[in-house]
């Protein structure tokens, strides 16, 4: 599928973890159950498509965007199809995304992947689950890859195309959308750095050409703050009276049960 495009927006930056993060490829791996997507060289990456919807996801909570019919409370699920494409299920109707992005590839040196152990909760009892004890990869904080989306606007000029880019780019900026699996326990959060945004004209052979030869217009980053949601955020800070132990899968060669450690992409335990 095809559609005419006008503005093109460009949205390139850091993507940077700012806690670990798992992102699955639903197989199996030497080391867990659960192993993270990789690609052909063995490196860890973040696929788009787990990008674009965890971003139309956020969307989706966000108050309606400029020309939508009133009174709503949410970006109708009507504009965010027609953002993020969509296909009816046995038919050869839908239509192409306006709003792309792509994969996050790895920058810099490998990382090393971490282990977490999970398990099942009985939804009954609330206790944990007979038979249900995972592990799962994770990649460590300050792991850092590529980012990059692009948003077409058609020639009708939807003014719902940059607004909406106007707020990824800031929720993604302030670390608002979190990526991934295991978000309700801390994993996932993510934020974007070093933001370059270009904008480009396809409707005119001047635009067309700079795009193409990668002298389109840089625009300033957009300032978009999000509205604070309806999370509570509570911050304990505690010291242990005694001895305490949250227990790794792994056991050692002195000892049978070994403590639970991570490392970010800096060493540090």
């Amino acid at each position: 599928m095809t559609l005419p495009v006008s503005i093109r927006h460009e949205v390139c930056g850091t993507l940077v973890c700012r806690s670990a993060v798992h992102v699955g490829c639903g197989r199996a791996s030497a080391q867990a159950d659960l192993a993270v997507v990789r690609d052909g060289l063995d490196r860890p990456l973040v696929p788009g498509t787990s990008l674009a919807g965890a971003l139309r996801a956020y969307l989706g909570t966000t108050p309606p965007l400029p020309g939508e019919p009133a009174p709503q409370r949410t970006v109708s699920a009507e504009t965010i199809q027609t953002l993020f494409g969509f296909v009816e299920e046995r038919t050869q109707n839908g239509a192409p995304a306006l709003i792309r992005v792509d994969d996050a590839l790895l920058l810099g040196p490998a990382v090393r992947v971490g282990t977490r152990d999970g398990v099942g909760i009985d939804r009954r009892t609330g206790a944990a689950a007979a038979g249900f004890l995972y592990e799962k990869e994770t990649l460590p904080e300050g792991t850092r890859f590529t980012f990059r989306l692009v948003a077409d606007e058609p020639p009708d000029g939807d003014p719902c195309v940059p607004q909406a880019v106007e707020r990824l780019v800031g929720a993604l900026r302030t670390g608002t959308v979190p990526v991934g699996a295991g978000r309700s326990t801390g994993l996932g959060r993510v934020v974007l750095e070093d933001i370059t945004v270009r904008r480009a004209d396809l409707s005119r052979r001047a635009g067309l050409i700079d795009w193409l030869t990668g002298r389109a217009v840089v625009c300033p980053t957009p300032v978009f703050e999000p509205a604070a949601d309806r999370t509570m955020t509570i911050t304990v800070r505690w010291k242990p009276v005694g001895p305490v132990l949250v227990k790794d899968s792994l056991e050692g060669a002195v000892v049978d049960t070994l403590p639970l450690t991570a490392r970010d992409t800096r060493g540090r335990v």
